[in-house]
């Protein structure tokens, strides 16, 4: 979160003493760092309660690499961490947020992890710095004065040779927001990879130039290596000297006389925005499946927003919930039916005395209810959470990494956990800022703040690893169970491309003796499909794993759908499938051959169905035409409105 100076998080390193490590009779590689030692060689599992010095519960620690070994000096912190799978290589990285800069960790031999490189900080150093990733690039933000946003080809990483690492490189372009809007410095960064949008949140600037007041400032990055500006978030409007102002009503008389309010003025009208996750909607509320919607945590409400029209933005919900210390982060369950919220304030500020995770059922998006409240075993605060499959893996500052088992969404469990600070779990800035827990196979990355980057691997999932690929017209699925997971059969699940539902499309009994298994789906239309496994044991709930997608490319250069309903008087869908990847331009235009609307002006990925929407009370009666150009594509579809 932003603190004020009066609440800057005390950063400081705290040497811990590393025990005697005996790991399958194998001794790990140590080496000295500042605060903290490097750990690498071989597996620490955990066994009666810890591993190596960190206690823990069902969760191995693969590696640990230091401040030091990722570049950093003795005033060096980490923040953020994120993660990009190299697709042509397959090698996964750890994006990693340092004060001075990202460092990128090759971590494909993850008790090996390598550290390759790193883009210094455009201006100074920042306590904060954020990255996220989209068409093999990276997209950083920070507080630091002047910064900015970065933009790095992440694939530059695959030509550094062993002799050239640690290697200093520079960003492969920048955004600054230009002359009409202006951003040199951001909190936070969400990114859409169903759209190629990016959502800079808590941004600010000097000069005239409107900065949005802190809310939404979205980038178009379909090209990565060009953005451009797109618009603003709900609520945020531009006053006639082009200052930002928010237009919106007040919240105070929404969040009731009980609950708190942040000392920031911008908390006033819940216009300034902290976090964000931004997804296409695929969730059950029929009125907004297929929108781009937002999930912002405004301080002191959740805030949910259509974002589908750039131009538009519209506020659908907000959401609050008794004692708001500060709504810092949100995150939706896979199937977008819960949202899982942390307070980062309500621990410190002694209005809970354990860390508080709110879930709200935002099955009706219109009207978010708050469906349990769960409560840690220690103080610490909560700072970040995201939700792959079922688990919700939560870095929890001085408790370290905690994994719910979300399965059961309004009745969240502890499952597993890493405590990255075994100092105390005292309700203080200092320990895990973050964790990434999306590549394809059972590790976690956790970036601990004075500590380093640790991989970690908890044990409660039931299957070490989940891919998908393609083969042709089939999904070609292969998993791993774990060997504690009592298998009784394993349901593989499909959701077709623009399904809105899971259909059952194979059962596999499950095999005492089984390592391995290798299920093939074949047929399948063009489209990327996503496919889960749903795990049941012989004893305890159903269990669902997190979800892989696999891409089926068309044997034509291109197929083009509808429009549907064509006439319409309400919204009209045209879907695009490509074969290959390519600059696309989409734009509707009346009878006289009049531009009245540009739909989409960027890269368009292959495999995918584009879908280009015509929302008929924007335009006049009449006939309209949707053409569609690109390097291997060249269609118009007619469209009729009627008013």
């Amino acid at each position: 979160m932003r603190f004020r100076p009066t609440e800057r998080p005390p950063f400081s390193f705290w040497p811990v003493a590393l025990l005697g490590l005996v790991v399958f009779g194998a001794s790990p590689a140590l080496h000295a760092a500042q605060g903290q030692s490097s750990i690498t060689g071989a597996k620490v599992a955990c066994t009666e309660g810890t591993a190596g010095p960190y206690p823990c519960k069902d969760a191995d620690l693969l590696s640990v690499l230091s401040i030091e070994a990722l570049g950093g000096t003795a005033d060096t912190d980490l923040n953020d961490v994120w993660g990009w799978t190299d697709p042509q290589t397959g090698t996964e990285y750890a994006l990693v947020g340092r004060t001075d800069g990202t460092a990128f960790v090759d971590v494909s031999s993850p008790t090996e992890p390598v550290y390759v490189g790193t883009l210094p900080s455009r201006t100074t150093a920042s306590a904060w710095r954020d990255v996220k990733v989209y068409d093999d690039h990276a997209f950083i933000v920070s507080e630091a004065p002047g910064h900015g946003m970065q933009v790095f080809d992440l694939t530059r990483l695959r030509d550094v040779g062993a002799d050239e690492r640690p290697k200093t490189f520079d960003e492969t372009a920048h955004y600054d927001g230009g002359e009409s809007v202006r951003l040199e410095t951001a909190h936070n960064v969400a990114v859409n990879t169903d759209t190629g949008f990016a959502y800079i949140v808590g941004g600010d600037a000097s000069g005239t130039a409107p900065t949005f007041g802190g809310g939404l400032h979205i980038v178009n990055v379909q090209s990565p290596a060009t953005p451009t500006f797109a618009g603003c978030g709900p609520g945020v409007a531009t006053d006639a000297n082009g200052s930002a102002r928010f237009s919106g009503p007040s919240s105070a008389a929404r969040l009731g006389p009980n609950a708190r309010q942040s000392g920031s003025a911008r908390a006033k009208d819940a216009g300034y925005t902290h976090d964000a996750q931004c997804v296409t909607y695929r969730g059950p509320d029929p009125e907004h499946r297929g929108d781009e919607i937002c999930i912002n945590a405004n301080e002191t409400v959740v805030n949910i927003a259509d974002v589908t029209d750039k131009d538009a933005p519209v506020t659908i919900a907000e959401a609050t919930y008794p004692d708001v210390g500060y709504v810092h982060q949100a995150w939706l369950t896979d199937d977008h039916r819960y949202l899982y919220v942390d307070d980062e304030l309500d621990e410190r500020d002694g209005l809970v005395d354990r860390t508080r995770t709110l879930v709200f059922d935002v099955t009706d998006l219109d009207a978010p209810t708050r469906a349990a409240t769960f409560f840690g075993a220690t103080g610490a605060i909560d700072h970040n959470q995201y939700i792959a499959g079922s688990y919700a893996y939560q870095a929890n500052y001085t408790s370290g990494l905690r994994v719910l088992d979300v399965a059961a969404p309004e009745a969240p469990e502890e499952v597993a956990y890493f405590d990255t600070y075994p100092a105390d779990d005292a309700p203080q800035f200092r320990g895990a800022w973050s964790t990434y827990p999306f590549f394809d196979r059972n590790i976690v990355l956790v970036s601990s703040i004075g500590q380093g980057l640790f991989v970690v691997q908890p044990r409660p999932a039931p299957f070490l690893s989940f891919t998908g690929t393609r083969r042709g017209r089939s999904a070609q699925l292969q998993w791993t169970p774990s060997a504690a997971a009592q298998t009784a059969r394993t349901e593989v699940e499909h959701k077709t491309p623009g399904a809105n539902d899971w259909k059952q499309r194979k059962t596999v009994e499950g095999r005492p003796d089984a390592q391995e298994y290798d299920v093939s789906v074949d047929n399948l239309a063009p489209g990327t499909h996503q496919f889960r496994l749903r795990h049941v044991p012989t004893d305890g709930p159903a269990r669902t794993s997190r979800v892989q997608s696999v891409t089926i490319l068309p044997s034509a250069a291109a197929v083009v759908n509808g429009p549907t309903p064509n006439p319409t008087r309400g919204r009209s869908v045209i879907r695009l499938t490509l074969r290959e990847p390519q600059d696309l331009r989409v734009a509707l235009y009346d009878e006289a051959g009049r531009r009245v609307r540009r739909l989409h002006d960027g890269r368009a990925a292959a495999g995918v169905i584009h879908r280009f929407r015509v929302r008929a009370a924007r335009h006049a009666s009449g006939t309209y035409f949707l053409r569609i150009w690109g390097e291997s594509v060249r269609a118009s579809r007619k469209i009729v409105v009627v008013q």
